[in-house]
């Protein structure tokens, strides 16, 4: 992503900006095509709705998506290995608009992040009974996230967003490669 002239260009590098023809080019020497699709919702009162448009493509952690209620060898789902307490510990339960994505925000659009608002804001302290229910949507996550986020956002740094996006990249790009190359287990 790139800004330019004050807009962020979130489509840079990707295959929005090729021709069919560099398409048809790409598919010939191999290349694999990822169409990272994004929810535009609510992400508290510090982020814009367009979080999970700009960090769309999602290989679940195996802990989140057995937590979810699935087996974790849907064929619809590719599992990564977790990284869970990569990013440090926490005493919240972090799931929407928390230190994560508000550090993956900050290290990559700032301007999107209003820090000011960030810093009044209260970690929720929530349980896996209240993300049951919050998973619900509508009038059930409004009243368990009455704010839009769920977890401790106050957490964030702009370091911590660039480091976890390392990682996720190195772990997810071997996900792919070992799915592309049929030797894919769900961990």
């Amino acid at each position: 992503m790139r800004e330019e002239q004050g807009r962020v260009n979130i489509f840079e590098e990707t295959m929005a900006h090729m021709t069919y023809l560099q398409i048809e080019e790409a598919a010939r020497e191999g290349a694999v095509v990822l169409l990272p699709i994004g929810v535009i919702e609510e992400h508290g009162p510090h982020l814009p709705l367009a979080v999970d448009v700009y960090g769309a493509y999602w290989i679940m952690d195996q802990y989140i998506v057995k937590g979810m209620g699935f087996k974790g060898n849907e064929p619809h789902l590719l599992l990564h290995r977790s990284l869970m307490g990569s990013g440090g510990v926490s005493p919240y339960l972090n799931i929407h608009a928390d230190a994560y994505e508000t550090s993956f925000m900050w290290n990559y659009l700032p301007e999107l992040v209003n820090l000011k608002v960030l810093k009044e804001l209260k970690p929720t302290n929530l349980t896996v009974k209240d993300l049951l229910v919050w998973r619900k949507g509508g009038r059930e996550a409004r009243e368990t996230t009455p704010q839009g986020y769920f977890g401790d956002p106050t957490a964030a740094t702009p370091e911590r967003g660039r480091e976890s996006m390392e990682v996720y990249g190195k772990v997810v790009a071997e996900v792919i490669e070992a799915f592309l190359q049929g030797r894919y287990s769900p961990p």
